[in-house]
């Protein structure tokens, strides 16, 4: 997968954690070939991350599974690591999707950062 597709399915990936599912619907095309999350996909995956970003202290090197028997899609969500921009809190964390239609397992890392209102976004 060339280096632009990783970077546009990275953002997308970490827009799925934190946006609506109604809000991503439009860019689903733009995952590689196959590669496709319902909206309880989606939901099932946030509620993994959430579990580890809820955690005190952050639990660096434990990873959440997550599934949507209807849809055979899986994963699991680890977190990395923390560190600190600009003061705000964050957190790298690496995702391994596994989709029926997809060709082989997407396995993405990237980091998000806390902001001033308590939510989570893609740093």
């Amino acid at each position: 997968m060339s280096r632009a597709v990783r970077l546009v399915c990275r953002a997308l990936l970490g827009a799925a954690v934190l946006l609506p599912a109604p809000a991503l619907a439009q860019w689903r095309y733009l995952f590689p070939r196959g590669f496709a999350l319902t909206e309880d996909d989606l939901r099932a995956q946030r509620d993994a991350v959430q579990r580890l970003l809820r955690a005190a202290p952050p639990p660096v090197g434990r990873s959440e599974e997550w599934s949507n028997p209807r849809s055979g899609a899986h994963g699991t969500v680890t977190l990395l690591g923390t560190s600190e921009l600009r003061s705000m809190p964050c957190r790298r964390i690496r995702f391994q999707v596994v989709t029926p239609r997809a060709i082989e397992p997407y396995d993405l890392a990237f980091t998000i950062c806390r902001v001033a209102d308590g939510s989570w976004k893609v740093a």
